[in-house]
């Protein structure tokens, strides 16, 4: 990320703002597509809060966490609007999930992966997102949850154990 163009956007450059936009924009459908599970709801996330930084982002204190901090809002944002959701049930979306493939961007994810990843929590699969897809550090990730960093390992930890046992337990029963 050029440093450069993110001070110029604090300054209020447009075009700046947009090309570090550009530069993490695959980085923040990946999160929104993971967390919302539904395209159109992920690029609507984005768009309302892209926008919302482009008008908070004099309020960013280091240009070198930029993308932390768009990614946080961007969290937020997804956090809310699945909040609305579970309030509404609708039929349809039943079926669509059940051949949702959760994150079939540019295949990243083998058919065992995407599988095990269904068995995790929200807030696991999120964080596997974040540290191994997002390639965010560990510290990263502990402050746009708001949480220690101890916290963030013993929880990639768990997630771990869980995704392992559940690919072995799968690689066994494909054996048999």
């Amino acid at each position: 990320m050029n440093l450069e163009y993110v001070e110029k956007a604090k300054l209020g450059n447009k075009e700046a703002f947009e090309i570090i936009i550009m530069e993490v924009i695959d980085d923040l459908y990946k999160v929104a597509y993971c967390i919302l599970r539904n395209e159109e709801d992920a690029s609507d996330a984005i768009s309302n809060k892209t926008l919302k930084a482009y008008e908070k982002i004099k309020t960013l204190k280091y240009v070198e966490f930029f993308k932390t901090w768009i990614t946080k809002i961007l969290i937020n944002e997804c956090n809310s609007l699945l909040k609305q959701r579970k309030k509404i049930v609708y039929i349809d979306n039943y079926t669509e999930r059940a051949e949702d493939t959760y994150i079939n961007i540019n295949s990243e994810m083998s058919i065992d992966i995407r599988n095990a990843m269904e068995i995790l929590d929200d807030e696991l699969q999120q964080l596997v997102i974040l540290y191994y897809f997002d390639d965010l550090c560990i510290e990263e990730i502990a402050e746009i949850q708001k949480v220690p960093i101890g916290t963030i390992k013993s929880r990639l930890a768990r997630a771990r154990k869980i995704l392992a046992k559940e690919l072995i337990n799968g690689y066994q029963k494909e054996s048999i």
